[in-house]
């Protein structure tokens, strides 16, 4: 689920507040997916590159050590 949320979401903070929506005990696990699919978009379109960071940075390292 995180990784479709990561791909279908246009930037970090839509991408953190649709996490929100994850249960509790699965959260990180859809960060973790997330940010997988933020860092293949980032590889894969340019306009994307600082996308990856940004979700780091907005995540407030809630989720930081499965990113």
């Amino acid at each position: 689920r995180g990784y479709r949320i990561g791909m279908e979401r246009p930037g970090a903070l839509e991408v953190m507040r649709t996490l929100q929506e994850v249960p509790v005990g699965m959260q990180g696990f859809a960060a973790e997916g997330a940010a997988m699919a933020v860092a293949v978009r980032g590889m894969l379109e340019p306009w994307h590159r600082a996308a990856f960071h940004e979700l780091v940075s907005v995540s407030g390292g809630r989720h930081s050590y499965m990113m």
